[in-house]
């Protein structure tokens, strides 16, 4: 479907309002499964089958607002980073490079925690535990990092706004 010259203009607004809702629902998993994770890597009985579970959501999320960010990128690139942020608020543009950063980021952390989250739990080794738990404080950080910037960069500017 292409309309106005930018593929899928026509459903610009929804895929944006999609990739806001996996976005805040990255964020908040993200924080979910570190609270619920902290007791485990610091050697503690915990709910290892719950942090399990939430990294399962927590990568479906992701890659929701990931794949949803990626389809919208072109209408955003025209109608909101080249017509309005970049002559107007350059640094703002330059910002959401940054929070592109992060997004990217994201996915090989959330990746390889997924992949060792069978392995995760009490019983595991300290070292183990400790890389799955700096892992996580970086997936966090890197996702509300990107959440709190694409919210900063939208009340700049936002799709489907003339």
């Amino acid at each position: 479907m292409q309309v106005d010259g930018t593929f899928l203009h026509a459903l610009s607004r929804e895929l944006f309002l999609l990739h806001t809702i996996a976005g805040v629902a990255a964020a908040g998993l993200s924080v979910h499964v570190l609270l619920t994770a902290r007791r485990i890597v610091l050697g503690q009985p915990g709910r290892a089958a719950l942090v399990r579970r939430f990294v399962g959501w927590a990568l479906v999320a992701t890659l929701a607002a990931l794949l949803l960010g990626f389809l919208i990128y072109p209408e955003y690139k025209v109608h909101v980073r080249v017509a309005f942020i970049d002559r107007n608020a350059p640094a703002v543009g330059r910002l959401f490079d940054i929070k592109e950063y992060f997004a990217i980021l994201s996915l090989p952390l959330i990746a390889f925690l997924y992949a060792a989250r069978n392995s995760f739990g009490p019983q595991a080794g300290k070292r183990f535990r400790m890389i799955y738990g700096g892992a996580l404080a970086l997936w966090v950080l890197a996702v509300c990092a990107t959440a709190v910037i694409g919210w900063y960069t939208t009340t700049v500017h936002s799709l489907g706004v003339p």
